[in-house]
């Protein structure tokens, strides 16, 4: 087994900047030009999700209230609304949207059904390029639920 060593003498000014130098066509060439939605692309295994916490008029977080997500231009229920990983979190969109929704945005609104609390809120969505990843565009991070009377 051989072990490798890494100098720490400190490298040259000189060569610091020739390695610079190299590297700049490289990385001007990777990063050129706009995203060509035709082209293949490798997504990354990142998975992007949005959640809103719901609070009461006190700031607590409101656990298990019936969340419905639906796409406010046709008004069709997305698969979305379960509780996330914190008290009073529901999950309200993430990249399984990404070939679906449009890069330019969309409309998508939450609300309860039933029970004792109420909330309405809308949020804005939209796709990358290359439809890997959702990103959002505008909305409420929380939201505060009224009683229903």
């Amino acid at each position: 087994m051989s072990v490798r060593r890494c100098s720490t003498d400190p490298v040259s000014p000189s060569i610091h900047s020739l390695g610079r130098l190299l590297l700049l066509p490289c990385a001007v060439l990777s990063c050129s030009g706009d995203p060509d939605p035709n082209d293949p692309i490798a997504c990354t295994e990142e998975f992007r999700s949005w959640s809103v916490v719901v609070v009461d008029s006190a700031g607590a977080p409101i656990d298990g209230l019936t969340v419905q997500v639906v796409r406010a231009s046709s008004g069709a229920q997305l698969s979305y609304g379960e509780p996330a990983f914190s008290a009073g979190s529901y999950r309200i969109m993430d990249d399984g949207m990404a070939a679906e929704i449009r890069i330019e945005g969309e409309t998508i609104e939450a609300r309860t059904s039933g029970g004792g609390e109420t909330f309405d809120a809308a949020w804005e969505f939209g796709a990358d390029a290359w439809r890997c990843h959702v990103e959002k565009l505008s909305g409420p991070d929380t939201v505060t639920a009224v009683v229903a009377r």
